[in-house]
């Protein structure tokens, strides 16, 4: 059952006078400011008991007037304080206050704070704002009569009540960039007030799109809020809430706002329109720093990893398409990776400029942690900012992160040969006809090949020098020689080693997957993913010869029908197994 009560200070010796609601021509003339103010009420929004706080010399003198004069209109009780204060008596005042009014079930409360010692005032707006932070009373109002000669308007300074709340709501968006708070708090006034409503909306959305890390939802809403409701807002706070400093508290909102707006086009796909420049790749990595300054590791990581990439997209063209993941990002991405497979090899290394290996050290603890936070510390090590394998890396992205990485620096992704150069990876088996066709049906195509990856045995390796002789090449010759061709699979982590080298200088490779053993032609595919975790343009294809297997025998120099696997040149790997790259989850 609802009921309305009011809280109540009385002091001794009270003066008469007239009282009236600000803003209302109906006058009361009463001693005592609480029996004025229960007459002045409309009916509906008159407390049904009056809990009046009272020293022992007011319990004597002023609380039976009190009685008397609501006689009739209100039930009144008596809630006796000491006389002095006191650091124990502040709080005793106080949990009287909240007792009380959880005793008699109230979950409606007026305040008036007109009477009564100096510090009743006080304490009994502190009693108030206690019990609405707990949600089981709504404040109705808290009036003050101010004491005049003429007439003594009540004023209600339920504004002053909220203003904490408010404050509170602020704290919180500059501390944690949480704006749900706020947007409870306009939520009140939505049926009064629609856009309200619809900026309470839209706060939500910001706040998760921060939390959330994503800096281009995150800037179309701040640019909708400015520009569509920042102005409405300011007047919903004056008119709606009456609120003191409304100017200054939507100042604090504006201000946060403004560092993230997104001026991107309007209308339905607004995203697919946006463009990828500099200055868009500058407000992303203020969210990025704004994400790390409030500890929110997993958002912040995530965003960087992705900022790097689109950094990529632009150091190295294709910003038309900068928001697909296929072709475009995942070949940026798999860039980045092929510097990490260079810097890891010590061999390799030499051939990355000081700038690249620091880009690559980043990128391999970037993508580490990122993985580790989105992968919610499913692994055996510690994912926790304390940790003393984790906290070395995480300073150490933070580092290249503010002083290199977020300038846009001018690092390229390109290494070696600027020169073109093609390498035909293939198998060499019994048959030698088959690395000779793979050439000449290469040739016809317009392929020339610069370099050979041969993939051959002890037996066959004689074979290899044949073959090319026959198909009039010559060029740079490499060996992935297995001991045993039938069963030697734990060579292949020896052979791939070795092949790395030969892969990072070509411009582009062509791998046959036909001829040889079946782990050689396995192998065959296996350095077609090295090849793409190196950034290179990858095309794989068979040999076909119609004839029978005797002819082929007598005689191998024949050309076989080549056949496509890829479509075209392929630099993307959708399962990177990249060094440092990224995990299943992307």
């Amino acid at each position: 059952m609802s009921r309305h009560l009011l809280l109540t200070g009385l002091g001794v010796n009270p003066r008469p006078g007239q009282y009236q609601l600000a803003g209302a021509a109906e006058i009361y003339k009463a001693t005592l400011a609480p029996v004025a103010l229960l007459h002045l009420l409309a009916p509906e929004k008159r407390p049904e008991l009056v809990l009046a706080f009272c020293t022992e010399k007011a319990l004597a003198d002023s609380f039976p007037k009190l009685q008397e004069e609501l006689a009739g209109v209100a039930q009144t009780e008596a809630l006796k304080t000491p006389d002095g204060i006191s650091q124990g008596e502040i709080e005793r005042f106080l949990n009287d206050a909240v007792n009380a009014v959880a005793r008699r079930d109230a979950d409606r409360l007026t305040l008036d704070l007109t009477q009564g010692p100096r510090h009743f005032a006080l304490l009994l707006y502190l009693s108030g704002l206690y019990l609405q932070s707990l949600g089981n009373v709504v404040i109705e109002a808290a009036y003050y009569a101010f004491e005049s000669p003429g007439t003594r308007p009540f004023f209600d300074l339920r504004p002053l009540l909220e203003l904490p709340r408010w404050i509170h709501a602020i704290d919180n968006l500059r501390e944690s960039r949480d704006a749900l708070p706020l947007a409870n708090l306009l939520r009140q006034a939505e049926r009064k007030a629609p856009h309200l409503g619809q900026a309470a909306r839209l706060m939500r959305l910001a706040t998760e799109a921060f939390a959330s890390g994503l800096p281009l939802e995150l800037g179309h809403t701040a640019e909708r809020l400015l520009k569509e409701l920042l102005r409405p807002l300011r007047k919903g706070l004056r008119r709606e809430f009456q609120l003191p400093l409304a100017e200054q508290i939507s100042d604090k909102f504006e201000k946060w706002l403004e560092s993230y707006r997104l001026l991107a086009p309007a209308g339905e796909g607004w995203k697919s329109k946006l463009a990828l420049t500099e200055r868009l790749l500058r407000r992303q990595a203020a969210l990025v720093d704004d994400l790390l300054a409030h500890g929110n590791l997993r958002s912040a990581l995530g965003l960087m990893d992705e900022w790097v990439v689109s950094w990529a997209v632009l150091t190295t063209g294709g910003v038309e398409r900068w928001l697909e993941f296929s072709p475009t990002r995942r070949r940026a991405a798999n860039r980045l990776g092929a510097l990490v497979a260079l810097q890891q090899d010590p061999k390799l290394r030499q051939r990355l400029s000081p700038e690249q290996q620091a880009l690559a050290r980043f990128w391999a603890d970037l993508s580490d942690l990122r993985n580790s936070l989105l992968h919610h510390g499913m692994r055996r090590q510690v994912v926790t900012s304390d940790d003393k394998d984790f906290q070395p890396k995480l300073d150490s992205v933070r580092e290249f992160w503010t002083s290199t990485m977020r300038h846009l620096p001018q690092i390229p992704l390109e290494f070696g040969d600027a020169a073109e150069r093609n390498l035909l990876a293939s198998p060499a088996g019994e048959r030698p006809g088959v690395l000779f066709s793979a050439l000449v049906a290469l040739r016809k195509q317009e392929i020339s090949c610069d370099t050979v990856l041969a993939i051959c045995s002890r037996q066959t390796e004689p074979r290899v020098e044949e073959a090319l002789e026959r198909a009039g090449w010559q060029g740079e010759l490499h060996l992935a020689r297995f001991e045993d061709p039938f069963a030697g699979i734990d060579e292949r982590a020896r052979l791939a080693k070795l092949a790395v080298e030969p892969l990072a200088r070509a411009t582009s490779v062509y791998v046959n997957v036909t001829g040889g053993t079946t782990l050689m032609g396995l192998f065959a595919e296996e350095l077609a993913g090295k090849a793409r975790s190196l950034a290179k343009p990858v095309r794989r294809f068979g040999l076909i010869d119609r004839r029978p297997f005797e002819e082929q025998r007598i005689n191998p120099w024949v050309e076989g029908e080549l056949l496509w696997l890829d479509a075209e040149t392929d630099d993307e790997d959708g399962h990177s197994s990249i060094p440092g790259g990224r995990s299943a989850v992307s």
